[in-house]
Parts: C-alpha cells; sequence; structure tokens
C-alpha cells in the first residue's frame, strides 16, 4: 500500500510565514550541517518577488489538514526553455514515508505544463538522503 495522498496548495505567505521560513531554515541544516548561511528576512523578500511573478511558484504541501512541506518551482533564469526546482522539503516526520515521489510527479506535471522542455536542481553533496533519491529519481 502506498503512501496517502499529499494535497498541493500555492502558498499563502500571510498565513504561514513561520512555516515558510522554519521549513527553508531547515532545508539548510539538512543540505549543509547548519543554517549559518541563511537569512530569514532576504529569503522572504526574494521569495514575495517570486510569488509575484508567478503565484504558483512556491507550493504548500498538505497531508490532510496539516501542512507538512513546501517546493518552489520556476523558470531556469539563464536557459528561459528550462524549469528548475529550488526546493522539495517535508517535515522530518513525513520523511521517509514515500511522499517525495508525489513531489516529483507534482513538480514534473507543472513544469510540462508551463512549457518547459528540461528541468534542473541542485543538492549539496553532503545530503546524501536528497543524492541518492536524485540519482534513483533521474536527476
Amino acid at each position: 500500500m502506498g503512501a496517502p495522498e499529499l494535497r498541493f496548495e500555492p502558498m499563502n505567505l500571510n498565513a504561514h510565514t513561520a512555516e515558510v521560513i522554519r521549513f527553508c531554515e531547515d532545508a539548510d541544516v539538512c543540505s549543509f550541517g547548519d543554517a549559518s548561511r541563511f537569512n530569514a528576512a532576504e529569503y522572504f523578500e526574494w521569495l514575495k518577488a517570486e510569488l509575484e511573478i508567478d503565484p504558483r511558484f512556491g507550493i504548500h504541501v498538505w497531508l490532510g489538514d496539516k501542512l507538512v512541506g513546501q517546493m518552489e518551482l520556476g523558470q531556469f533564469k539563464s536557459e528561459p526553455t528550462a524549469g528548475i526546482v529550488h526546493l522539495y522539503y517535508l517535515v522530518p516526520e513525513a520523511r521517509g514515508k514515500g511522499f517525495s515521489s508525489q513531489l516529483d510527479a507534482y513538480a514534473m506535471s507543472y513544469l510540462k505544463k508551463k512549457g518547459f522542455s528540461k528541468a534542473y536542481l541542485s543538492v549539496s553533496p553532503a545530503n546524501l538522503r536528497a543524492v541518492r533519491y536524485y540519482t534513483r529519481m533521474g536527476w
């Protein structure tokens, strides 16, 4: 039996500012071992600007009525025909439960609908769990 179905909705920054910041900060910890390079104010302003360009750039991931993650999906700035996954994030209690493939499927569907012929993502080599996952998924 597979993982329960997740729900994907555009971010509501007004309602979930604290979670948005906390999720990205934790993603830095997962990626780099700490969040010393994370600047919440700069991140929030960048995210807000991206959402003004495309309201579906930021997606919140829900399991029932619980916010369990977020994604950031957009255009690769130096290659207009390519999309980019800036962030896949799941809260710790949602990791390892088979949800990642749903995030990936949503992202690929969204980027294809936007007309991108390819997509990029980057991952810290120190984030071995993510590297293994992305490799397995063909990234």
